[in-house]
């Protein structure tokens, strides 16, 4: 019997024990639940996450667009100024041919509620295109500068 308070304690030791893993298991299908929800938010991130990637994509070529276009733009206001100063008969003409010709297509964005709209620039359909269609004379009186 001098055992018995050493065998006492390791009952109790043991009870609390079992109580402990008691308590975890009741836990078990609050945590099975939250973690489930936390890869369903998981998930949600990762789409979000590639529906920017894109998005960012589609911004970054249409800035590499837009500067293209400006760059165009920039040539063009570089000629119109050369030949009114140097030709201002042919001014005229290149005046028409911009505004017969010279249009940008701005469709409608392909991300629902991500944007409102997108300035997606088509260079292969672009109306610049049939401009660089002409002979190379005819480019180099439209656009280069002749060397006078």
């Amino acid at each position: 019997m001098k055992n018995q308070p050493l065998i006492d304690q390791q009952n109790q030791q043991l009870l609390k024990k079992i109580h402990q893993q008691d308590a975890i298991l009741q836990q078990l299908p609050a945590l099975q639940q939250k973690m489930e929800k936390l890869q369903l938010f998981i998930t949600f991130l990762s789409q979000e996450n590639e529906d920017l990637k894109q998005e960012n994509r589609i911004l970054k070529q249409n800035l590499q667009e837009t500067e293209t276009y400006n760059k165009l733009g920039n040539q063009i206001d570089t000629k119109r100024q050369f030949v009114s100063r140097k030709k201002p008969d042919q001014m005229q003409q290149f005046e028409e041919f911009l505004h017969h010709s010279v249009t940008l297509d701005v469709p409608e964005s392909p991300q629902k509620n991500k944007m409102e709209q997108s300035m997606k620039f088509k260079p292969s359909q672009s109306p610049f295109k049939e401009t660089f269609g002409l002979s190379s004379d005819e480019q180099q009186e439209l656009f280069g500068l002749d060397q006078e």
